[in-house]
């Protein structure tokens, strides 16, 4: 783990893509910050938990999915995240969105 205050040093790294692709980085205002956020994207996947409102790396995810089975979790109707529920219980609504209202 890198520590507080070091800054961690870029590196270039190139690869090849056909005219059309290079033509439309080219119009973007940071076609750097755009390839990284793409590359980031592909290798993370949506949060188990949370229905994709966040991500995750691909390690993370799995590991959070068999969390969430091990635990017989549930995905709540409502918000779409998953919730610990009893195994007897049929409950589909989280405690924030059951029957107690809506305190998300």
């Amino acid at each position: 783990m890198q520590s507080p205050g070091k800054s961690r040093k870029s590196v270039v790294v190139t690869f090849r893509v056909d005219p059309h692709l290079a033509e439309a980085l080219d119009r973007l205002p940071d076609k750097s910050a755009f390839i990284r956020d793409a590359l980031r994207g592909s290798m993370h996947e949506p949060c188990p938990a949370c229905g994709g409102e966040g991500r995750v790396d691909c390690d993370a995810a799995q590991w959070l999915r068999s969390v969430l089975q091990r635990e017989n979790a549930r995905i709540c109707t409502c918000c779409h995240t998953a919730f610990a529920s009893s195994t007897t219980s049929q409950d589909e609504q989280c405690g924030h969105c059951g029957p107690d209202g809506h305190r998300h």
